[in-house]
């Protein structure tokens, strides 16, 4: 059940910021899916072999939440246009 979950819930998050729907939703999701993935690994101070508190999945959540702020899905995406158009 938890892997079919983490699957399609990276389809879901993916096909949403590449169309640009729901960008602040699917952000906030991945945030959240990237905090799962970061903690699950975390044998502090070292993350891995090689990385020592932040790896990639902070850098990714950190992007994240970059296009949360941005409001990226109404300027670059097709949430954008379909507002205007209502």
């Amino acid at each position: 059940m938890v892997n079919f979950l983490n699957e399609y819930g990276q389809i879901l998050i993916g096909i949403s910021l590449i169309l640009g729907i729901l960008v602040r939703y699917s952000s906030i999701s991945g945030v959240l899916m990237m905090a799962l993935y970061y903690f699950a690994v975390l044998q502090f101070p070292k993350i891995g072999a090689n990385s020592y508190i932040v790896d990639d999945h902070v850098i990714y959540a950190l992007a994240l939440l970059v296009l949360f702020a941005m409001r990226a899905g109404r300027a670059y995406g097709l949430e954008g246009k379909i507002i205007k158009l209502e």
